[in-house]
C-alpha cells in the first residue's frame, strides 16, 4: 500500500475531524459522522490461528464476525418539520450502503382510529445493482376486530397479539363460541385475498396463530364456523384446499375434499369453500363446483343437499343447475328454517333443515322480455324477524337492502337514505339480528359502514359511534353480553404509537426476490403526531442513511518486520473477486479460466454467521509471522455504481497506533510460529534449507519478493557463510542476526551491493554439530 497517497490522507483527515478520533473507543459511529458518509471502522477483537497439516497445508486464520450494531451505522436525515418523532434501533444487516426514503400520500395522526388509511412507503434510493428494498408501514390504529359493549356504549379493539407490521389487518372469516372463544382467518396484504396470514384463535388473552404448517402463506382461509357449545370444535374453509375440522382447539385437523362426495364426477381441481355456517345442530357448507352439504354430527360425515336453481329465468325451459351460495342463516325463532343467499337467484328457503328448498323470488326476481337478465339479484345475506316469520330482510349486491313482510311475495327497497348513490360499490355485506332488543337489526356494508334499524328494516340510520373505518362485512353478536357486537374490518392498521416495527417484517413486492429473506436488522418506532403528504419526491418525509463496511482484509508480516505487512487477501462482501471456485482451504477448489483479478476472495470462508476464516497456503516451516485482520470500506457508496466508485480504500487498525488507518483501536496483530515437518519439495535433502530457492523476481517472502531469502531450521548459535562456486567469500551471517531458527539475508555482499545472479553455496556451522552445505540459486 502507498502510504503517501494524497486521496487517502485527505479522506483520513476528514474522517478524523468528523469522528473526533482522540480517545474514541470501538463503538457505533456517531450520527453526525454517519450522516457525513463516514463509517467508523473497527477490527475483530481477536484472531485464532491454527496450522493445517493435512493437504492443503497452510495457516487457518479465524475471527469472530463483527457485531453489526457496532460495525454499522444509521442515522435519520431531512427530518425538519416532522410532527412526530422517529426512533431507529438495531444494526444494519445488509452488505451494501443504503439510503431509504420514507414517504406517504396520506394524512392523519399516527395511531389514530381514523377513517382514512395512513400508509407510509419506504424504499431504497440509488443503484439497484445489488437489489432493492421496499416496504409499507400502516401507522393508523383503525382496523382489526372491534367489540361493542352495549352496556357502556363504547367500542374497543380486540387486536392484542396481532403483528403491527402487516400492511393491512384483514379479517376475512370470523366466528365466536358461547364461551367467548374467537376464531378468525386473516390476510395481511393490500387486498382481502392477498398475503394469507393464517388461522388465529383468541381465548381472551390475545390472538395466537394456529397450525401454520397447514394454514400457511399459500392457503387462503375463506370461512370459519364454531360449535355453539364447544370452542375447541370448529371448522375452517379455504379457497383451494377444502374443509378442515378440529375437535381439540386446533392441535390437529382432518381435511375434507373429495371425501364430501367421493362419487361425484368430475371432482373440481380446487375445493373452494364459499359458504359455511354452524346453525343449531347442523353444519352447512357450500364448495364451488361441488355442491351444498350438511352434517349433523359435527363434521364427522356430510350428506349432499339437493339445492338446484333454474339456469336462466329468461329461458322458457331452463336447465336446473347448482347455484353459488354466498351465505347461510337460520331463523332463530323457528329451528329448521334455513335461508340460503344465492348468486343471481336471491334467497332460497328451506323449512326442513335443507331437505327441500323453494325460491323467494316474489315480485323481485321476475323476467323482463325487454331486458335480458333483469331478473338477476345476487343476495349477499338474509335474516328473518324472530317476531314475525313473514318479515325477511335481504342485502343484494350492487342494489342495497330489500324487505318483505309477506314471506317473499313482494319486496321493497329500504334504507335508501343511508345508501350511497353509486350502489355498484355494494358487493360485500352482512345482516344481523341483534340480541339487544326487539326489532333491532344491523347491516354492515363494505364501504358504507354499520347501519342500524330498530323496526326490523323499515327505517335505517348510520350507527354514529361505530368505528370510523368503513371497510368490513363481518358482524356477529358477541357472547360477552346482550346487545354486544363483534365487527371484523379489513384495510386498516393496528399501530400503537411507540411500538417497534422491524423493517424486514414490512417488505412489499418491490423488494427484490433475492433479498426477501434478509433480515435488514433495523426497526423503527413512531410517536403520535400529525402526518402530511410528502412534498419532496427526493427526500420524502425523511430519509434513513445506513452504512456498513465493505469487507475483510487480511494482512501478514514476517516476524522481523511486523509493522510493514502486506495485504494477503481482500474479501468484498458485495463483489468478491477470485480466480478460484470453492474454498481454497479445501482440496476440491477449482481454477476459473480467463480470470485475472483475484484478490484471494476464495480463501475466505464466510458461510458461518458467527466466525470468518481465511486460509493462507504461503507459510513455511520454521518461519514466524504476524497476522492482522481488518474491516475495510470505500465510504458511503449507496448511490454509486460500482464501476464509478473512485473512493480510496480505508481500513480499521491492525495494531494500536496504526498510522495507515484513520481510526483508533487496539487492532488484533497476532504472532504465530510455523512448526511442522518440512515438505520434501521445499526442504530438499536436509533438515536445514533456504527459502525461496531459487530466488526469482516477484516470488518469495511477502514484501521482500526477489530480494530476501531465509535460512531456516537452524540450530542455536548458527553461523551461515555464502560462497561463489569458485570459493569466493560473499557474506557471513552470525548468531547475532539469528531469530529463533531463522537467519534472513537480503542477498547483498559485504559492500551492501546486490549479488549477481547465479549459483551460490552456503555453509552452516553450529556448536556440537557437523557443518551443513547447501546450494542457493539466484535469478535476477
Amino acid at each position: 500500500m502507498k502510504t503517501g497517497n494524497s486521496k487517502v490522507l485527505s479522506l483520513c483527515i476528514l474522517v478524523a475531524g468528523v469522528l473526533g478520533l482522540t480517545g474514541m473507543a470501538s463503538a457505533q459511529t456517531p450520527d453526525a459522522a454517519c450522516a457525513a458518509d463516514s463509517l467508523y471502522l473497527i477490527s475483530p477483537a481477536s484472531l485464532h490461528m491454527e496450522l493445517q497439516t493435512a493437504e492443503p497445508r497452510g495457516m487457518m486464520v479465524s475471527w469472530p464476525n463483527l457485531d453489526i450494531s457496532q460495525a454499522t451505522c444509521y442515522t435519520l436525515i431531512d427530518t425538519a418539520g416532522l410532527g412526530f418523532q422517529v426512533d431507529v434501533s438495531g444494526g444494519f444487516g445488509d452488505k451494501v450502503d443504503r439510503v431509504f426514503k420514507f414517504q406517504t400520500q396520506n394524512s392523519g395522526v399516527i395511531g389514530a382510529a381514523q377513517a382514512e388509511p395512513l400508509v407510509v412507503k419506504w424504499q431504497h434510493q440509488g443503484s439497484s445493482r445489488n437489489g432493492g428494498f421496499e416496504g409499507l408501514l400502516n401507522l393508523a390504529n383503525n382496523g382489526g376486530l372491534w367489540h361493542f359493549d352495549a352496556t357502556a356504549g363504547t367500542w374497543q379493539q380486540v387486536n392484542e397479539g396481532l403483528p403491527m407490521t402487516w400492511k393491512q389487518v384483514n379479517i376475512v372469516a370470523l366466528a365466536e363460541a358461547q364461551d367467548g372463544t374467537l376464531i378468525a382467518g386473516m390476510t395481511k396484504g393490500q387486498s382481502l385475498d392477498t398475503d394469507p396470514a393464517g388461522l388465529y384463535i383468541n381465548h381472551g388473552a390475545g390472538w395466537e396463530r394456529l397450525a401454520p404448517e397447514i394454514f400457511d402463506d399459500s392457503n387462503l382461509i375463506t370461512q370459519v364456523a364454531v360449535s355453539p357449545d364447544d370452542g375447541d370444535h370448529f371448522l375452517v374453509g379455504t379457497d383451494r384446499s377444502g374443509l378442515f375440522v378440529t375437535r381439540d382447539g386446533g392441535a390437529s385437523f382432518t381435511q375434507l375434499t373429495t371425501e364430501l362426495d367421493p362419487g361425484y364426477e368430475p371432482q373440481p381441481s380446487r375445493f373452494d369453500v364459499h359458504a359455511l355456517a354452524w346453525l343449531g345442530d347442523t353444519i352447512y357448507v357450500f364448495v364451488q363446483n361441488l355442491g351444498v352439504f350438511a352434517s349433523a354430527d359435527g363434521g364427522s360425515s356430510f350428506s349432499r343437499i339437493d339445492l338446484m336453481v333454474p339456469s336462466d329465468l329468461d329461458s322458457p325451459e331452463p336447465d336446473l343447475i347448482m347455484p353459488v351460495v354466498n351465505s347461510f342463516t337460520m331463523d332463530t325463532a323457528r329451528p329448521g328454517r334455513i335461508l340460503a343467499s344465492l348468486q343471481f337467484h336471491g334467497v332460497y328457503e328451506s323449512t326442513d333443515n335443507g331437505s327441500t328448498w323453494h325460491d323467494l323470488y316474489g315480485d323481485l326476481l321476475v323476467p323482463d322480455p325487454d331486458a335480458t337478465g333483469a331478473w338477476v339479484n345476487s343476495a349477499l345475506a338474509a335474516v328473518v324477524d324472530p317476531a314475525d316469520e313473514d318479515v325477511i330482510l335481504m342485502s343484494i349486491s350492487q342494489k342495497g337492502l330489500f324487505r318483505t313482510s309477506d314471506g317473499g311475495l313482494t319486496w321493497a327497497e329500504v334504507g335508501g337514505d343511508v345508501q350511497p348513490e353509486n350502489r355498484a360499490q355494494l358487493t360485500r355485506a352482512g345482516l344481523l339480528v341483534s340480541t339487544g332488543g326487539s326489532g333491532r337489526v344491523y347491516a354492515v356494508e363494505d364501504g358504507v359502514g354499520l347501519l342500524r334499524s330498530d323496526d326490523f328494516g323499515l327505517t335505517w340510520v348510520q350507527e354514529a359511534d361505530a368505528p370510523a373505518l368503513k371497510s368490513g362485512f363481518l358482524l356477529l353478536n358477541s357472547a360477552a353480553g346482550p346487545g354486544d357486537l363483534l365487527l371484523g374490518t379489513y384495510g386498516g392498521g393496528i399501530y400503537v404509537p411507540g411500538s417497534i416495527l422491524p423493517l424486514a417484517d414490512t417488505y412489499s413486492a418491490g423488494t427484490s426476490v433475492e433479498l426477501r429473506d434478509l433480515d435488514l436488522g433495523l426497526a423503527v418506532a413512531f410517536t403520535a403526531g400529525p402526518v402530511v403528504p410528502s412534498l419532496d419526491p427526493d427526500k420524502g418525509m425523511f430519509r434513513l442513511v445506513c452504512q456498513t463496511f465493505q469487507g475483510w482484509a487480511v494482512w501478514r508480516a514476517p516476524a522481523h518486520d511486523r509493522y510493514h505487512p502486506v495485504l494477503l487477501g481482500l474479501y468484498d462482501r458485495v463483489n468478491p473477486e477470485s480466480c478460484l471456485e470453492g474454498f481454497c482451504g479445501d482440496t476440491d477448489v477449482r481454477i476459473r479460466p480467463q480470470c485475472f483479478a483475484a484478490k484471494r476472495a476464495a480463501c475466505f470462508d464466510v458461510t458461518s454467521s458467527d466466525t470468518i476464516r481465511f486460509f493462507d497456503q504461503e507459510v513455511y516451516n520454521g518461519f514466524a509471522y504476524y497476522y492482522s485482520v481488518t474491516s475495510f470500506d470505500y465510504g458511503n457508496t449507496a448511490q454509486i455504481e460500482p464501476e464509478n466508485n473512485s473512493n480510496p480504500l480505508m481500513f480499521s487498525p491492525r495494531w494500536a497506533g496504526d498510522e495507515e488507518s484513520p481510526f483508533t483501536g487496539q487492532g488484533n496483530q497476532s504472532y504465530v510460529q510455523v512448526n511442522m515437518e518440512a515438505a520434501p519439495e521445499i526442504a530438499g535433502d536436509g533438515e536445514i534449507y533456504v527459502f525461496p530457492n531459487p530466488l526469482r523476481p516477484g516470488a518469495g517472502i511477502p514484501g521482500e519478493e526477489g530480494r530476501t531469502v531465509v535460512f531456516t531450521n537452524l540450530p542455536r548459535e548458527s553461523n551461515v557463510r555464502i560462497f561463489t562456486p569458485a570459493g569466493d567469500d560473499v557474506m557471513e551471517l552470525g548468531p547475532e542476526v539469528q531469530r529463533g531458527g531463522q537467519i534472513y539475508w537480503n542477498t547483498e555482499n559485504r559492500d551492501h551491493l546486490s549479488v549477481a545472479p547465479g549459483v551460490y553455496l552456503y555453509r552452516v556451522d553450529a556448536p556440537g554439530r557437523s557443518e551443513f552445505w547447501g546450494r542457493l540459486i539466484i535469478i535476477r
